[in-house]
């Protein structure tokens, strides 16, 4: 197993009071500067993770990022294909759809195959189950589905491929190889599916 808190960065959060969690709260801190703290530990731990499992990757700092469009702008400053991050559920369950930016999904068609009408998750959802905010994204937020509730659904366009995801936070972005990303996934213990969009 791997002890939640790996890294200096990490460790002064959790001195600071910070439960990554559950929330947050501060101790003679700024609100901003605590909510920065507590997220560049998030980061922190993906990394560490990643090269526990002997993958290789880039990160790359930038502005805040919030939607596809404005995550293009990043591909000028690492290599790699830009990836469509979607959280969805039927009644049968949680899904993360993994895509590349540019591909169009066709709910529909992906709802009938899956046995259920797919709907996109609230920012609640999102919250309590991968521990994300809209604009972050991404599949390593899977770490924090201790139940395994998530089926990643990931497109088979991207195989042989480097893909770029945010490492649960917005103002950076990780290159790594699509079978890193699947050993990821096989860590988390989440069940994959690929499908052809």
């Amino acid at each position: 197993l791997l002890v939640k808190w790996f890294n200096t960065r990490a460790s002064q959060a959790r001195i600071h009071g910070f439960k990554p969690r559950t929330g947050y709260h501060f101790r003679n801190e700024r609100p901003l500067k605590g909510l920065f703290i507590i997220k560049e530990a998030y980061m922190n731990e993906i990394l560490t993770i990643l090269n526990n499992l002997n993958i290789k990757y880039e990160v790359v700092n930038h502005k805040p990022v919030f939607t596809v469009s404005e995550a293009r702008n990043i591909k000028n400053k690492i290599k790699g294909v830009g990836c469509k991050n979607l959280f969805l559920k039927n009644k049968k369950g949680y899904y993360l759809l993994i895509t590349e930016d540019n591909t169009k999904i066709d709910l529909k068609k992906l709802s009938a195959s899956l046995g259920g009408h797919l709907s996109f998750c609230s920012k609640q959802e999102l919250k309590n189950i991968l521990n994300l905010t809209k604009g972050s994204v991404s599949p390593f937020g899977l770490i924090y589905d201790k139940e395994n509730l998530v089926t990643v659904l990931i497109d088979e366009n991207l195989q042989n491929k480097k893909l770029l995801f945010h490492p649960n936070l917005n103002t950076k972005t990780i290159s790594l190889d699509y079978n890193d990303l699947i050993k990821f996934i096989k860590f988390s213990g989440n069940t994959y599916i690929s499908f052809k969009s």
